[in-house]
């Protein structure tokens, strides 16, 4: 609800400023709202999840402006691969809310590849590192059975993945002062019309 709401109230503002823009991103809400409550399929393609988090980060491109860039790396062979809906939006979200912190320039990198049977994708950010005791308990909560920490969006992602496909996939998070916070989804390489092992 706050992404929406200040969405429409950035749409208000751009509407007298710059009537363009204002289209531009009403567009990209429509294709994010209609993408967002389709019920009827649970996995697509990722091409099609990569759309949505265009869409989505358009939108907050506009809100942030030169505050906020990012780069989508995404190999063509992967791009067809089969993927659980809306898995990496919760995950491009906190890569922004965490590392606008600052109020300095934020870049969000978003990279997909496949390694082998595997299809690795990495949401990272420039943003100041996470506090050592800080990622240690993330790491630890993703590691356990049951959450009983406040982090509950990437334990959701990491039990989703692994109810899924198995233990063998899931999240990990890495962070440093040096080059900011990667969040690495790891789940099978599947296209349309294979099935899960």
């Amino acid at each position: 609800p706050h992404f929406l709401f200040n969405t429409l109230e950035n749409i208000k503002f751009m509407i007298r400023l710059d009537p363009e823009a204002a289209s531009r991103m009403i567009l990209a809400l429509s294709g994010l709202l209609r993408y967002s409550i389709n019920n009827t399929v649970s996995r697509v393609c990722l091409q099609e999840d990569l759309q949505y988090i265009q869409n989505y980060l358009d939108i907050q491109q506009a809100r942030f402006g030169s505050r906020l860039n990012y780069v989508l790396q995404v190999d063509d062979e992967v791009r067809d691969a089969i993927v659980p809906k809306l898995l990496m939006q919760p995950v491009v979200e906190n890569a922004i809310k965490y590392g606008m912190r600052d109020g300095g320039h934020l870049e969000v990198r978003m990279a997909a590849r496949r390694r082998q049977e595997r299809l690795i994708i990495e949401i990272a950010n420039n943003g100041a590192a996470i506090a050592p005791a800080a990622l240690a308990e993330i790491r630890e909560m993703l590691a356990a059975r049951h959450n009983f920490s406040t982090h509950s969006g990437l334990y959701n992602i990491h039990r989703r993945v692994q109810l899924l496909y198995g233990e063998a996939y899931g999240v990990t998070i890495d962070s440093s002062a040096a080059e900011g916070t990667c969040v690495k989804l790891t789940i099978p390489y599947q296209r349309k019309g294979e099935t899960d092992a």
